[in-house]
């Protein structure tokens, strides 16, 4: 299968004044997005894509379900939209130096709610990570005295 670009896209926002305060230090985001040709367009949801590739080498195809729009309208409101309304309030409250420290968290609570709702099995890889992201927010939020 080949991945056909179809747009490359970056973006830099620069923010001095973000909830009406003022930064000490301008925030600088820069992101980069690639966007390649969906080969399952038209094909309905698929939750594990391995089958539907095998099927589709060997000449099947998959029919469109119902549920497909049920997934997709609950994935839009409560994933994208609601984080998002979340991480604005909580950026227009801390301010946005303070917040983007927290981004750190992602992971963390990613592999926390995996253990717990898909019985993932806690590895020592999963220790290390953890030590390591709460190590950093400590590190980053202490305060430094000049000696």
């Amino acid at each position: 299968m080949k991945l056909e670009l179809r747009k490359f896209t970056k973006f830099v926002d620069k923010t001095f004044i973000e909830g009406g305060k003022e930064a000490k230090e301008p925030v600088l985001m820069v992101s980069v997005a690639a966007v390649f040709k969906n080969p399952w367009h038209g094909k309905g949801f698929v939750e594990d894509l391995k089958p539907v590739i095998l099927d589709l080498a060997q000449g099947r195809t998959v029919e469109i379900s119902s549920n497909l729009f049920y997934i997709l309208i609950y994935i839009a409101i409560f994933p994208s939209i609601g984080s998002y309304y979340c991480w604005a309030g909580a950026v227009s409250i801390i301010g946005a130096n303070r917040a983007g420290i927290f981004l750190s968290l992602i992971p963390l609570f990613s592999t926390i709610l995996a253990i717990l709702l898909f019985n993932e099995k806690f590895l020592f890889f999963h220790l290390i990570g953890s030590v390591l992201i709460i190590l950093g927010l400590f590190l980053s939020n202490k305060k430094i005295t000049n000696a």
